[in-house]
């Protein structure tokens, strides 16, 4: 006589993926090319079948953190996505930087519910945030010297014309990740329009101002809250500081 046992169902994923995921719990080297990006997300994806939190492993110094984040520079907001749908937040900031040349507009509505709404509005915020310092930065126009005779206050006013349309384009045209060469040649080809030495110096101290403060704007935005506290938020800050 047969005895029915109870069967458990087990999740069934691709021997791939199942390897993924114990290279991920085990805290394994991947070597490039192990795995492509689409089967690491599907792994990070099915780990709660099997009752593992990716929070709990995908977190530095684990070599799996370091893997997925390699595909960055090529999925920056796939991979956003996947680090905010799991609240993978060390991944998350890191990722960053790679969106700031991403227009956030050709975020469809499925990425947008994928990333969610604390995640999203922090790339906004970060997008915002750098716009809004680039345009606190350029203006306003180089200090005016005392007149002299070659060089009046009228002379000046020009460059100070000159300055503002200069400003204006950058800020019209601004992308977050807007490059310190791209600062630096549209201002500085405001120097042919000045004859005086010493307009031509306070140029130069402006445009020099210009470019050490908006390389000092940071290309990520922390709300880190009852992460401060935590050693992996020191890999962060880290980020942070090398302005990466």
């Amino acid at each position: 006589m047969m005895c029915d046992f109870p069967q458990e169902s087990f999740p069934i994923s691709e021997p791939t993926v199942v390897d993924a995921i114990l290279h991920i719990v085990y805290a394994k080297p991947c070597h490039a090319g192990t795995y492509t990006f689409p089967e690491f997300v599907s792994a990070i994806d099915q780990m709660h079948l099997y009752e593992i939190s990716p929070k709990d492993h995908l977190i530095p110094p684990n070599p799996s953190f370091s893997y997925i984040l390699s595909f960055a520079p090529l999925f920056p907001l796939d991979l956003y996505a996947l680090a905010a749908s799991h609240d993978l937040f060390e991944l998350a900031i890191a990722t960053l930087p790679h969106l700031l040349s991403f227009p956030l507009a050709m975020i469809d509505d499925i990425t947008a519910m994928r990333i969610g709404g604390v995640y999203l509005k922090r790339l906004m915020s970060l997008h915002l945030s750098r716009h809004t310092s680039l345009k606190e930065i350029l203006f306003p126009a180089p200090h005016p010297h005392a007149p002299t005779r070659k060089c009046s206050f009228d002379n000046q006013k020009r460059l100070q014309r000159a300055w503002t349309l200069a400003a204006a384009y950058l800020s019209w045209n601004m992308q977050p990740d807007l490059s310190i060469t791209s600062i630096q040649t549209t201002l500085s080809s405001l120097e042919e329009q000045v004859d005086c030495e010493e307009c031509r110096e306070e140029l130069k101290t402006r445009i020099k101002d210009v470019i050490e403060r908006w390389a000092s704007v940071p290309t990520v935005k922390l709300s880190i809250h009852h992460h401060m506290e935590s050693g992996v938020n020191k890999y962060v800050r880290g980020l942070v500081e090398s302005d990466i």
